[in-house]
């Protein structure tokens, strides 16, 4: 079976494939363009325009129409010039800036871990996958969190599909062979099994403060993502905004407490805005989780400030009686990435939802 490469109007990144001898239902490749226009729009997941684009020749021009995509990329990005809408999309709006936002433990065991134990208080923190201690008393068991989105791996100025990958993984494969193996599965194991089903591990505090925390380079990841040194200057001297959400749980036996903190420099030290309005350094001030289980989003928005190369995420937990053990606050789900206006109600600042 022939095949043929498909590739995004003015540019040259390969896409993906698509047997050339595939068929189409009748009168689909002759549909008008503005009723495709119309349907596509109505897609709540841009990551398939990108697979709906290798259809056939008429269909990948109206995937890649600025019709389907201004209102998804923020204004200063579509400013950039020589950069397809779906490319500005993915490297501001639609990938993850964090390291590791699933909380699993095999991904921060590396030469740079994505989030550093800062102040370990109690017991320190525990990574957790499944959550460990979120059933009820009466044996119902809470779903585990869902996978934020993906931060991309690759180096790449190519668009990243990872998203359409996992969705076309067969997801049942890494559960197998988990449920096959003998004795305590390996932390790479549980990391493939989270990774294949779409879902998040977790971090546990334990009786005093832990602090974890992750840099994130603002200026670096642009440009891992396609954007020139100057391109990645111009949209971060935009006054963009960025939004962060995280989900936060506790036991279903123990209340917890935590605080959540943003803090933007100039990538040379030196704190050019603190968000939050609590008594803490930059943070939100102490929250609470009750002892239901249950996850929580809590979510934020901050303005990037010109100048502003750098964002440190701060996140505090502990329980509030003291227990032995890991018995406070759990982190999951992590997501920092710009937002465009019809987004801001997704993350009102300093929100539990």
């Amino acid at each position: 079976m022939g095949s043929v490469t498909e590739h995004p109007p003015g540019g040259s990144t390969e896409y993906t494939t698509m047997a050339a001898d595939a068929q189409l239902p009748p009168g689909m490749d002759q549909m008008n363009n503005d009723l495709l226009l119309s349907i596509l729009s109505w897609l709540p997941d841009k990551d398939l325009l990108c697979a709906y684009a290798v259809v056939c020749k008429a269909w990948r021009v109206a995937a890649y129409s600025p019709y389907l995509w201004e209102q998804v990329v923020s204004p200063a990005a579509l400013g950039l010039p020589n950069k397809a809408h779906p490319q500005l999309y993915f490297a501001a709006h639609a990938r993850n800036f964090l390291r590791n936002p699933c909380f699993l433990e095999a991904r921060n065991n590396t030469p740079v871990p994505a989030w550093i134990l800062n102040a370990s208080g109690g017991n320190g923190v525990s990574w957790e996958f499944p959550p460990c201690g979120t059933s009820t008393f009466e044996g119902e068991h809470v779903s585990n969190p869902p996978a934020p989105l993906p931060y991309p791996h690759k180096t790449t100025s190519k668009v990243d599909n990872s998203g359409i990958a996992r969705r076309l993984r067969n997801y049942g494969q890494p559960a197998l062979r988990l449920a096959a193996g003998v004795g305590q599965p390996s932390l790479e194991s549980k990391a493939e099994v989270a990774e294949s089903e779409g879902v998040s591990g977790c971090v546990a505090t334990s009786f005093g403060w832990a602090e974890l925390v992750q840099v994130v380079d603002l200026y670096a990841e642009l440009q891992r993502r396609g954007l020139t040194p100057e391109e990645a200057e111009q949209l971060l001297a935009s006054e963009s905004t960025l939004g962060f959400s995280i989900l936060v749980g506790a036991r279903s036996d123990q209340e917890g407490q935590f605080s959540v903190g943003l803090m933007l420099d100039g990538g040379q030290g030196g704190i050019l805005m603190a968000s939050g309005e609590g008594h803490q350094h930059g943070f939100s001030g102490n929250l609470k989780t009750g002892p239901n289980g249950e996850w929580r989003r809590f979510s934020m928005l901050v303005g990037v400030p010109v100048g502003c190369r750098r964002v440190t995420v701060v996140l505090r937990g502990k329980d509030k009686s003291y227990w032995a053990g890991f018995y406070g606050t759990k982190f999951a789900s992590a997501e920092l990435r710009f937002v465009v206006e019809s987004e801001r109600e997704l993350f009102t600042a300093s929100r539990i939802q």
